[in-house]
């Protein structure tokens, strides 16, 4: 696969803050066109979040799901991330950056794997 490192730099935010990241759909897109998958293990989708919330909901209580939506200010965005605790919060600027950081470390430490830099 040939992955454009540039090109996933542009998805990158100049600072890293915890303003929501207003391109993750499109981010998004790019992680499924590239197979980079692994990256974002922590951020599902709408369906995603539903069927969670189905499951915890029958197993925990209303409580738990209470705790686990808390830290979401923006309840239109279609994604959102996991934290370490299980919860889910917006998607930051700073959570982007991260992540596209530790895909550039990966594909530089392993630049004679499956990926290879236009």
């Amino acid at each position: 696969m040939t992955l454009n490192k540039e090109e996933l730099l542009k998805f990158k935010i100049s600072s890293d803050n915890e303003l929501p990241y207003t391109k993750i759909n499109d981010f998004m897109d790019y992680i499924y066109q590239n197979d980079l998958y692994e990256y974002t293990d922590d951020i599902y989708d709408d369906n995603g979040i539903r069927d969670i919330i189905r499951n915890d909901i029958d197993k925990f209580g209303w409580e738990k799901i209470k705790y686990m939506l808390e830290d979401v200010k923006d309840t239109n965005c279609y994604y959102l991330i996991k934290d370490g605790y299980g919860n889910f919060k917006n998607i930051t600027n700073i959570d982007i950056n991260n992540i596209i950081d530790t895909i550039i470390y990966d594909l530089d430490k392993n630049k004679d794997g499956d990926y290879e830099y236009e």
